[in-house]
């Protein structure tokens, strides 16, 4: 039965129109703080790329950086006879063009840094128009999901523009999506971590048994062949193996969960070409003091090593916690980059290149800048964050270091390193003092092993860095003796000197 009369129908219209406005209201909110959100991000891109001008004024002495942005080098005269010497060059010509060349340079870089400054005060300028005239682009009603704001967070946001859409929506909206879209979040830097474990944990036995069911169809399609003709090669050998790596994989960090369910699942991604990217926490990322994030190097996967791994960074939590006193800890096992396989194992020579590396770095960069920003919009304090590098590992956190945004993180560690990932310590973007480095005495030859040109230089010949503590306790047996890599893999083994040291630095207590 429909209500009748003036008053009825003008109590509709009312609501109606106090609907419509509450809808603009609202849009118009949350418009204005995500267009703020992107200029601060874009701030920090600006003073991120003023740093990198700064350090290259200060790597190139020859070079003086100006206030305004201009870019002073001394001239020198270079004769005809300089350039024609049937010799080659002289020594002043080849050095008056190679400081051109790299005054060139980081007038290039104070280019990009101004470019990047204007990009984003004319970005913010325009969304600010937009708003005001009310011609700003906003499909959300009062009846969707997220009144005002993007049901799901948008591709190419960073982690600070994902940090806030997250932060403004209702318990409810998150925990909606945490049950029916795990997938949206559970990867992705900005979100809690707390948030991120549970999407993945709703995740993980989903995935398992998908998992599952595609190695048992390439099981069964392969019997059935050979059934036929037992001489006939299997033609989806490579991609049986490859499920079975990831079923393997998976089952592994299900395992390393269900034994220590104490344990959060911060990185549960199966888009890699061979391996599951996975990272394991222990302790609360959220609320932590201090927070250590361990890289490991070659033949990084699950399956093999999860269990190594979350081992190596229990034992630096209770011991950052013995030097940290009152403070609390939470430390991370990050395998969540491709890292080259296993010795002789297929394509482990990518081991001698960086792509990986530099790859790694992408995403370990960008997981550590989530940290800050989750933290930043929940009105928690700011962590102390390390980063702990081993092996190849080492090379993809200098890597990370060299381009991380200034402040996120505080410390770095480099141990067993084949190389810094930088030919300067004040590349890093990095407080001075805050690079530490620790190699045993034998049997690692890993150790500053990359070419400088790539891997950068061994951090143990790198001024600017810390040694800490190389002793190790020997591995058990003998057979360790005969072989160039026998001490590699002890650093954080008990009993060992340099993880207490590492533990002093990720409390930030090193003297």
């Amino acid at each position: 039965m429909l209500s009748r009369g003036l008053t009825v129908t003008q109590a509709r219209e009312v609501l109606r129109g106090l609907t419509k406005k509450h809808t603009r209201l609202v849009n118009e909110v949350s418009e204005l703080m995500m267009a703020t959100v992107e200029a601060a991000d874009g701030v920090g891109d600006v003073q991120t790329l003023v740093l990198e001008c700064t350090q290259y004024a200060q790597t190139h002495p020859e070079l003086t950086l100006n206030a305004d942005g201009s870019v002073d080098y001394p001239k020198r005269d270079v004769t005809m006879g300089d350039l024609t010497d049937s010799r080659g060059p002289s020594g002043d010509a080849c050095h008056a063009a190679l400081t051109e060349r790299d005054a060139n340079e980081l007038k290039s870089l104070v280019t990009k840094a101004l470019a990047r400054a204007v990009e984003v005060d004319e970005a913010y300028g325009k969304r600010l128009d937009a708003l005001t005239n009310g011609t700003y682009t906003c499909v959300e009603t009062s009846t969707t999901h997220s009144p005002g704001l993007p049901n799901q967070p948008q591709a190419g946001w960073s982690p600070t523009q994902v940090a806030f859409w997250w932060a403004s929506l209702t318990q409810a909206e998150k925990q909606a999506i945490i049950t029916e879209h795990p997938e949206w979040i559970g990867n992705l830097d900005g979100i809690d971590m707390a948030s991120r474990s549970q999407a993945n944990l709703n995740r993980l036995s989903v995935e398992l048994a998908a998992a599952q069911a595609e190695y048992d169809k390439f099981v069964k399609d392969r019997d059935e062949l050979l059934r036929k003709n037992i001489d006939q090669k299997y033609p989806e050998e490579e991609q049986m193996e490859k499920a079975k790596n990831k079923l393997d994989d998976l089952q592994k960090i299900q395992d390393n969960l269900t034994a220590h369910p104490d344990r959060s699942l911060l990185v549960l991604d199966i888009s890699g070409p061979k391996r599951v990217r996975a990272a394991v926490a222990i302790g609360d990322v959220d609320t932590a003091d201090h927070v250590a994030t361990f890289v490991p190097g070659m033949g990084t996967n699950p399956a093999d090593k999860l269990d190594e791994y979350t081992g190596n960074v229990q034992r630096l939590k209770k011991r950052m916690e013995v030097y940290g006193k009152n403070d609390t800890s939470a430390t991370i096992a990050w395998l969540g980059y491709d890292a080259p396989p296993g010795f002789l194992e297929p394509g482990w020579g990518d081991v001698a290149e960086v792509d990986l590396a530099r790859d790694g770095a992408e995403r370990l960069s960008s997981f550590v800048e989530g940290i800050n920003a989750s933290r930043a919009v929940s009105g928690a304090s700011e962590p102390h964050q390390t980063v702990l590098g081993h092996s190849y590992g080492s090379t993809t956190a200098g890597f990370a270091a060299d381009h991380v945004r200034a402040g996120v993180i505080d410390d770095l560690v480099l141990f067993g390193s084949p190389g810094a990932g930088v030919h300067d310590v004040r590349e890093y973007n990095l407080p001075p003092g805050h690079v530490y480095a620790s190699a045993v005495d034998s049997h690692d030859i890993v150790q500053g092993m990359g070419t400088d040109e790539d891997f950068g230089v061994d951090p143990m010949d790198l001024d600017g860095v810390t040694h800490i503590s190389g002793d190790v306790p020997e591995p058990d047996g003998c057979g360790w003796m005969f072989s160039p890599t026998g001490r590699h893999g002890t650093y954080m083994n008990e009993g060992s000197e340099a993880l207490e040291d590492m533990a002093r630095v990720a409390v930030g207590v090193y003297r």
